[in-house]
Parts: structure tokens; sequence; C-alpha cells
């Protein structure tokens, strides 16, 4: 398991969130929820799918970036400088962020403690060398996640990994 665990890298990701003083994309553009996807190197903008017309401060998706130069570009900036150019690529889609803006939060998995990325990136051969050990319970510790399923970097994967550990940890409970 050991060796699995070391051989599975883990593809980059940066998400950041941004704070303005007014939900501009309904009130001016009437942008209710969805993705913008762009050529820059934000990649999308996305907006909430929630609270229609709200007054007040809104949150958007300012980028979502991952598994591309971009991504570990972003992720190998400080937070705070990661939130500055999602702000300026932003404002060349929606220049009301140069006016609106309040605050912003960026998070780049590979830089997050005891995480090293943000989804499992497994190549065939390492997948067919690998992964039933990944899988296997080794003492006391059986693995779920996306990084543990045939359906990474979704939420899908890691709730079969999880339903799957289950079944296999009953599995050995039944068979004692």
């Amino acid at each position: 398991m050991q060796e699995a665990i070391n051989v599975v890298p883990y593809g980059a990701a940066a998400k950041i969130g941004l704070q303005f003083k007014r939900r501009f994309w309904e009130e001016d553009e009437q942008i209710y929820g969805g993705i913008t996807y762009t050529d820059l190197p934000i990649w999308q903008i996305g907006y909430p799918n929630t609270r229609y017309g709200s007054p007040g401060k809104g949150v958007l998706l300012g980028a979502y970036v991952f598994d591309s130069p971009y991504a570990y570009e972003f992720t190998a900036l400080p937070p705070a400088d990661r939130v500055k150019k999602a702000v300026d690529y932003g404002a060349q889609i929606h220049p009301q962020y140069k006016t609106e803006y309040e605050n912003g939060i960026a998070v780049g998995w590979p830089r997050v403690p005891w995480v090293l990325g943000c989804f499992g990136r497994w190549t065939d051969e390492a997948r067919k060398q690998h992964y039933q050990n990944l899988c296997a319970i080794d003492g006391r510790i059986a693995l779920a996640g996306e990084h543990v399923s045939h359906i990474p970097a979704w939420q899908e994967g890691a709730v079969l990994s999880a339903l799957d550990a289950i079944w296999r940890l009953n599995q050995r409970v039944l068979a004692s």
C-alpha cells in the first residue's frame, strides 16, 4: 500500500473566491448562475446558483484552474497574489471587478499541508500495477477517496470509493 501511495501523483488546482459589494453580474448583465468559460489563465468564472436578486454583497468563483501550466503558475503564488491576478483577469470579462471588488480567498491544493494536490493522476501502467494494492485493506488501514476510484477528480468517485471500502470492511468482518 505504501508503494502504491507513493506512486500516485496529484494534479495541481486552484480555486479563487471573490466577494463584491453587490451582485453586479445579475444587476448589470442579467447573469443568474452558470459559468463563463474563458481563454484567460483563470479558465472560468462561476456565478452563484442561489439567492438570485439578493441585495447586498455577492460572492462568485473568480477562477478554477486545474491540471495545466496555469494551475502550477497560480499555486506557486502566495494567496494574495492569486486573488489579485483573478481580479485583474476577471476585469477583462466584467469591468465592474475594479470598482466592486472587496475581498477574496485563494486555495492552491498543492500548498495545503498533507494534501499535495487536488486529485489523483493515474497512468494506465501505474493503475495496472498499483491500484489493487491501494484499494486493499492493509492491517487497520482502508483508503477511500477519488484517488482510490476509476472516476478521479469527482465527488462521485470519492463516494463510490467509500462505498467500496465499507463493503470490503464488512466482508472482512463477516469472514472473521
